[in-house]
């Protein structure tokens, strides 16, 4: 489970913070109380990046939230356009 911080302690303490990154903690990023939708998480650099699939990205908490139905089309419209460009991307 990932751990909230603010940005304002994040700026304040930003090299602590990457070493517990580094150790496995998860970060959710908050604005004055309210969530960003920006993670700090521990990634590989030599991983490929495949992206996600529609199915992905419809199941995200990203996706659960209020968006207008045009911005909903351009998103699976833009997933696709990367699926095709690079072959695959997600499952």
């Amino acid at each position: 489970m990932a751990m909230t911080v603010g940005i304002r302690e994040l700026q304040q303490h930003a090299s602590q913070l990457v070493r517990d990154v580094e150790n496995g903690i998860e970060y959710h990023i908050t604005v004055q109380g309210r969530d960003t939708d920006v993670m700090l998480t521990k990634t590989s650099a030599m991983s490929p990046r495949t992206g996600v699939s529609a199915a992905e990205a419809m199941n995200s908490a990203w996706w659960k939230r209020e968006l207008p139905e045009a911005t909903r089309q351009r998103l699976l419209a833009g997933i696709e356009a990367g699926r095709e460009a690079s072959g695959y991307v997600g499952e």
